[in-house]
């Protein structure tokens, strides 16, 4: 995977070698399927609003995705994606 920043502030990420072919990954945004152009990857997005970013290049790890997933999956969890968890009720 390379990263570069862009001339905006956003960054790009590529993957250097696909799992099948020359196919792109499949990104996931906050638990969302996001289209993204191979052109273009995700230089909208700004650094400072992700929260993690996860590889998953295992063919166990993306089967879970389907054929979408078959070129990889990029998981990113941004900061206004982040839910507060709910706290368990205290027994009576």
């Amino acid at each position: 995977m390379q990263t570069t920043r862009t001339p905006t502030g956003g960054f790009s990420m590529r993957i250097l070698s696909g799992l099948v072919g020359e196919g792109q990954p499949l990104y996931i945004i906050d638990d969302s399927p996001v289209p993204v152009e191979p052109s273009r990857g995700i230089d909208w997005f700004q650094p400072e609003d992700i929260l993690r970013i996860k590889v998953l290049k295992d063919p166990v790890e993306t089967a879970a995705y389907g054929p979408p997933g078959v070129n990889g999956v990029i998981l990113i969890t941004t900061k206004q994606g982040v839910r507060p968890r709910k706290r368990a009720m205290p027994p009576l």
